[in-house]
């Protein structure tokens, strides 16, 4: 919902007191920040528009954008505007934003473009996923100044929305070697221009975040919904850290049999009952 918090928030005391840096509007919040590790005063924030109520959802908007910061933060400057190369209109959605440590001019962007490809077809009708651009990912050789799409082929990781988790990370070894996450994880190792799925048997869908190993980067651990998964070779083989074993319930009741019987609900896999014993 609406919320004059939203933004960026900076401190420099710790904690004790935070100063509003960057504001857009109520509806704008800050859902992604990269630093440059050579020169920490180079900041980047991806701003997300998004509403949702009981009743309604708004998946983009014109403030969802790259803003980027040359002095620690204390002011912002957007980045992603007309004659930027980056999309722009009402159907710009979540943008994950990563620097690449080897090149810190290099940035690259992941962003769900909920545009129409064609006039023909109608948002409120609900389009389909050929209907819209979905992932993108775009890249800035000159820290944002300007920005080109990677590829040329679609990227079917979003199934038309980009949901919270649409992130990108880079090698801290290669600049070309970026993983995209959604609903599948996708690693690319030429700069995006093309993307292979990361997905085995043994991962599952919903990817939230992955770590490269900063002296071996085929050694990645990911958390996805179904937990944590461990790769040592880009994700050909997959290790599902599954201790202890856990599971998300949304909902729990019991029966009135003796024992009695013990039923839920489980994120993405089903209903689920046993005994109390």
């Amino acid at each position: 919902s609406a919320n004059k918090e939203r933004g960026v928030f900076k401190t420099t005391d710790g904690g004790k007191t935070w100063k509003h840096t960057l504001f857009i509007d109520e509806n704008t919040g800050t859902v992604e920040m990269d630093i440059n590790p050579n020169n920490p005063n180079e900041i980047f924030a991806a701003s997300w528009h998004r509403i949702r109520k009981g009743w309604d959802f708004t998946e983009g908007g014109k403030s969802s954008g790259i803003h980027k910061s040359m002095d620690g933060g204390e002011t912002w400057q957007l980045i992603s505007g007309e004659n930027s190369g980056f999309p722009q209109g009402e159907g710009i959605g979540r943008i994950g934003v990563a620097v690449a440590h080897q090149d810190p001019n290099i940035v690259y962007a992941v962003v769900d473009n909920y545009n129409l490809k064609s006039d023909t077809f109608k948002i409120e009708t609900g389009p389909s996923a050929a209907q819209i651009f979905g992932c993108e990912v775009y890249k800035s050789t000159n820290g944002g100044k300007n920005w080109i799409k990677t590829h040329d082929k679609p990227i079917s990781i979003y199934n038309t929305f980009g949901y919270y988790f649409g992130k990108i990370f880079v090698s801290p070894r290669n600049a070309n070697k970026i993983v995209i996450t959604g609903v599948n994880a996708n690693l690319s190792i030429d700069g995006g221009k093309t993307f292979a799925s990361m997905d085995k048997g043994n991962t599952h869908a919903d990817w939230h975040s992955v770590w490269i190993n900063p002296n071996r980067d085929s050694h990645m651990v990911t958390g996805n919904d179904g937990g944590c998964n461990i790769t040592y070779d880009d994700g050909k083989n997959w290790f599902k850290a599954n201790n202890p074993s856990v599971g998300q319930y949304y909902a729990v009741n019991v029966d009135n049999e003796k024992p009695y019987n013990v039923y839920g609900g489980l994120q993405d896999n089903g209903s689920w009952y046993g005994p109390s014993t």
